[in-house]
């Protein structure tokens, strides 16, 4: 393992303030357009800010969750864009190992059972947070192995995701004696 600081390996950005509702009325369109909202879009617009793989995470609410994006979009002030430095990381990997110390470096009001959690991470927090990439016999990142460990993770998400949809079908149903 070779450890490094995120502002080695991304350029780190906060997305654009001009995004608002009224702005989202005015240029409908077909790219999507990310907030502070952990899962799905926030609006639809008619231009995209951001054309090429990278990572997002939301900078308040549920500060630290992430997103791998993979096609055009663009994010608000809410969400933050890490802009990969370099070609030799496997986005999948690098959002499973970095998102749990995102939300460790997190600050902010936690509620009982961490309901009610309306926490931080603004983009000047991240610079020098270190995460390990797999590296080859040679010393340099194992695109590899990165690949290999984010499948994995994706299988484990996965049946955890086929688990939750079971478990709510089941306390649907009703048993009437």
């Amino acid at each position: 393992m070779k450890y490094v600081t995120v502002g080695e390996l991304f350029r780190i950005e906060r997305g654009s303030g001009k995004y608002t509702k009224t702005y989202t009325q005015k240029h409908l369109g077909h790219y999507p357009l990310y907030s502070g909202n952990t899962f799905g879009e926030f609006a639809f617009i008619d231009s995209c800010d951001y054309d090429i793989p990278c990572l997002t995470w939301a900078i308040d609410g549920l500060a630290g969750y992430m997103m791998v994006h993979k096609a055009p979009f663009s994010a608000t002030n809410h969400r933050g864009v890490l802009i990969p430095k370099t070609a030799d990381i496997d986005l999948d990997y690098i959002k499973f190992v970095l998102e749990p110390l995102f939300r460790q470096a997190k600050k902010g009001r936690f509620g009982d059972n961490g309901e009610n959690e309306y926490t931080t991470l603004p983009p000047f927090m991240l610079q020098n947070i270190r995460v390990g990439i797999p590296v080859d016999e040679s010393g340099r990142f194992s695109i590899d192995l990165q690949r290999e460990i984010a499948a994995v993770y994706l299988s484990v998400e996965q049946y955890r995701h086929e688990i939750m949809d079971k478990l709510d079908t089941l306390l649907k149903h009703k048993i009437k004696f």
